[in-house]
């Protein structure tokens, strides 16, 4: 290429290019300026609109004055086309990414309950106090959960009950002292008014037996509770957490109030928002509950098929590390085991698992408590026991909550458990 041509080439590059950002810079005007009953933008778009004709207003001041000096020009560096043609392909990528990331805009970051851990996919933020399910949930430094009401001063010689589980240990919808664990720890108190006793919530939205072992070992024990209360959840069976999923929220919907980063590229953000939509519909939130709300009734069939089957063997051999690590440690475990809203509404569903955990616990040597009965006794079966006794498939009502705290109460003092933590936590004065 000889300078003369390099000087035309040149010319015909700066001029389509200045071109290209006249007609995107007309088509933001055009967009911003359309009435919004024809084409209607959120704050944040606009906002992003107005950002990105600021830039494009720039860039195009500097390719009119590069146009302008092409004109002039009548030799060129024969390197210089090759140059500016890769120039303004990647420029024109990134306005063009710029453009398409207002339509998709940048996820906010969620300052939610959760945040991302490597190994359990998430974990409650400490010292955090976010709205989840129209409750407002405080954690302390441990990400336990408090009751904001009551001022905790636990003396360093309290026996500590700690309760490890899921949302139905949190308390889901439910204030604090709502929980089953605080209800019974309260009961406690009533009937050994001399006890030092402190409950602690160790419960997760969402958790399975893997997760709370992975989370006994890395904060449950270092509480030093004198006795640990186990609650298991039947979709601990059916929603098992896999690391090599990831941030699957068609398995786990606690990944959609988890702070995220924002991914840069507007492009990138439009093919996963639409493949997301694809996959799983316009309501991500309504996909992630529909999935929890089948998939209890698979454990409950009275031939399980060969996937429950296999859960079941994670499941037990999860329960049998989590066993494992308070025995090393030298702390008493029970196991509490809740019932399903499927169990409360007729008297002759299969009670499959719950006869699988007791000849677990039976094997294991270790306490274990079935709360179906407790329920049943309460609530009787049918739909009104059933809207008596639980929210939706697997969380309790304020009254299901009652019954499980004063029955786990009974059962602690009945075993002798709680006589055997009273003295633990004694003797470490």
């Amino acid at each position: 290429m000889t300078p003369a041509s390099a000087a035309r080439v040149t010319r015909v590059l700066t001029g389509a290019f200045t071109f290209y950002l006249v007609l995107l810079i007309s088509a933001q005007v055009i967009l911003y300026y359309l009435p919004r009953s024809i084409f209607s933008l959120e704050t944040d778009q606009v906002d992003l609109l107005i950002d990105s004709m600021i830039v494009y207003g720039g860039v195009l001041l500097l390719a009119g004055y590069g146009w302008s000096l092409a004109m002039r020009a009548r030799r060129v560096p024969p390197p210089v086309p090759r140059v500016l043609a890769f120039v303004f392909i990647l420029g024109g990528m990134a306005l063009s990414d710029t453009l398409v990331g207002v339509f998709f805009p940048p996820q906010l970051p969620i300052d939610e309950v959760f945040e991302l851990h490597v190994d359990r996919g998430w974990t409650n933020r400490p010292n955090n106090r976010k709205p989840l399910t129209g409750m407002t949930m405080h954690f302390d430094e441990n990400g336990l959960r408090k009751d904001p009401h009551e001022e905790r001063a636990e003396s360093t010689d309290a026996t500590r009950i700690l309760f490890v589980g899921d949302s139905v240990t949190l308390g889901y919808y439910h204030t604090a002292r709502d929980a089953y664990g605080r209800q019974a720890i309260d009961l406690l108190k009533q009937r050994y008014p001399g006890a030092n006793l402190a409950g602690l919530n160790g419960g997760t939205c969402g958790y399975d037996t893997r997760q709370e072992c992975h989370w006994l070992n890395e904060i449950g024990l270092k509480l030093e509770p004198d006795l640990i209360v186990l609650q298991f959840c039947l979709n601990d069976v059916t929603h098992q957490f896999d690391p090599a999923f990831g941030q699957d929220i068609s398995r786990h919907g606690e990944f959609l109030t988890i702070t995220r980063r924002t991914c840069r590229s507007g492009i990138r953000r439009a093919i996963s928002k639409l493949v997301m939509r694809w996959r799983f519909g316009r309501d991500l939130h309504a996909a992630a509950e529909q999935i929890e709300r089948f998939a209890i009734e698979d454990i409950l069939e009275e031939v399980p098929d060969a996937h429950v089957e296999r859960a079941w063997r994670i499941v037990l051999s999860e329960l049998k590390r989590f066993v494992d690590q308070c025995r090393s440690s030298e702390v008493a475990l029970v196991l509490v085991c809740f019932p399903a809203r499927a169990q409360m509404e007729r008297s002759d569903v299969s009670r499959d698992p719950q006869e699988r955990l007791a000849r677990f616990a039976e094997s294991e040597s270790i306490p274990y408590l079935d709360l179906l009965p407790a329920f049943r006794a309460a609530f009787g079966a049918g739909a009104d026991a059933v809207k008596a006794s639980f929210v939706d498939s697997t969380h309790p009502t304020v009254a299901g909550h009652r019954v499980a705290g004063e029955a786990t109460a009974a059962f602690l003092e009945a075993s002798g458990m709680l006589s055997d933590a009273l003295a633990t936590g004694a003797g470490r004065d």
